[in-house]
This record gives structure tokens, sequence and C-alpha cells, in this order.
């Protein structure tokens, strides 16, 4: 059985080698605010999203003993959009999904609250450029 350890401790993982598990992914999510999203691009990247309106993305850290486990998250968020989100109480961006075509089209949705309180779904494309995401 796989465990992901997302940032609550490093006994979570001594727990699981001690019942003879390996984690699947850890990734320390105590760099980030409020994450309340997560979703993993077929090319092994991992998007995360914090409520307050910010995408980062996680990639295997080159450092790591068991690149399988550890993921640095890059500086610059993939997106930002805290200008255009209600970020408190049960609101926020809300979500994430990348595309199940991903790999071809580069979409990836989110779900968010506006600052007008209206839920809105929308679709971003990934700019491999710039690697940056523009609403479509």
């Amino acid at each position: 059985a796989a465990l992901y350890h997302l940032g609550i401790d490093d006994q979570a993982v001594r727990l699981a080698d001690d019942l003879g598990h390996r984690p699947a992914v850890a990734i320390g999510l105590h760099q980030l605010e409020d994450p309340v999203g997560i979703a993993f691009a077929p090319d092994g990247r991992i998007f995360v999203n914090e409520q307050r309106g910010r995408i980062y993305v996680l990639v295997p850290d080159s450092n790591a003993v068991d690149a399988r486990v550890d993921y640095t998250k890059q500086a610059t968020p993939f997106l930002n959009i805290e200008d255009e989100v209600l970020g408190h109480w049960d609101r926020g961006l809300l979500g994430l999904a990348i595309d199940p075509d991903f790999a071809t089209n580069s979409f990836f949705y989110i779900a968010t609250n506006t600052a007008t309180s209206r839920i809105e779904i929308r679709r971003y494309t990934l700019d491999r450029d710039s690697f940056e995401g523009t609403r479509a």
C-alpha cells in the first residue's frame, strides 16, 4: 500500500517504513500556505494549489537519494490569481485537475471562488516556453 506523506511530519514516513511500506510520494507541503489540491502530470511534475490563489509545481529533487519520494517546490508560482480569488474560510482556489490529454493539449482546470463570491471552473493552457498558465 502506498502512503502519500503530505508534509505532516517525518514521523509518518518512519511509521510507514516500520510497517514495511515505502511512501509513494513525500512532499514538504509545509513549504506551502493552506494547500488544498494536488494533481499529477504525466511527466512526473506535481501541481499543488493553495487556497489563496497560487499553484506551485513540485519537481523531483535531483539531490534526493530516492527521486520517487523527494520533491522540491519551484520558487515562483506556476499560476498566481490571488487578486481574483476570495481566499478565506471555505472559499478560494479549491481544486485543480490535469486534462487527460495534457501531454498534447496542455490544458488544466481550476475550481475557484472569485472575489465577488462566484464559483467558476476555468480552463488554462500551459505555455511550454514560459512555463506559465494562461487562461483559455
